[in-house]
């Protein structure tokens, strides 16, 4: 992820390794002069997507939300502004009724900037009497 986001390079794991050595407490690079050889882009599009959920999920950049709402006319409308409200997107929202299985007001990823952001987001919904659990 550092060298995707950083020197904006895909490389395999393996192909990462001597970053990883030189990022890493275990070995004292110090007063010389390194360079790394980044090699390699065996990874495939499910696999980097993947590894992309997990890390914005690990920074609290993509969390999924559990609002309990009552189904009534505009409730989900208006979780929904309250969070584009805060400048943050909701990916995706599944709302299913015919399955008696399902509590009203199921889970649903909400895009972020961070940490500090999502605690806001879910503050936000929270004061307006809502019910909501942070799921991941």
């Amino acid at each position: 992820m550092f060298l995707l986001e950083r020197a904006k390079q895909l490389v395999e794991g393996a192909g990462a390794a001597s970053v990883a050595a030189l990022m890493s407490s275990r070995l004292d690079a110090s007063g010389e002069i390194v360079v790394p050889i980044l090699s390699g882009g065996n990874l495939d599009i499910s696999m980097l997507q993947t590894l992309l959920t997990h890390e914005l999920t690990a920074r609290k950049q993509q969390i999924r939300l559990r609002v309990r709402i009552d189904d009534g006319p505009g409730k989900l409308a208006d979780i929904s502004d309250r969070i584009a409200g805060l400048d943050a997107n909701i990916r995706t929202i599944y709302h299913y009724r015919a399955d008696n299985s399902l509590s009203v007001g199921d889970a649903f990823p909400v895009e972020t900037s961070g940490e500090s952001h999502a605690a806001k987001i879910i503050e936000t919904i929270e004061e307006q009497r809502y019910d909501v659990d942070l799921v991941n």
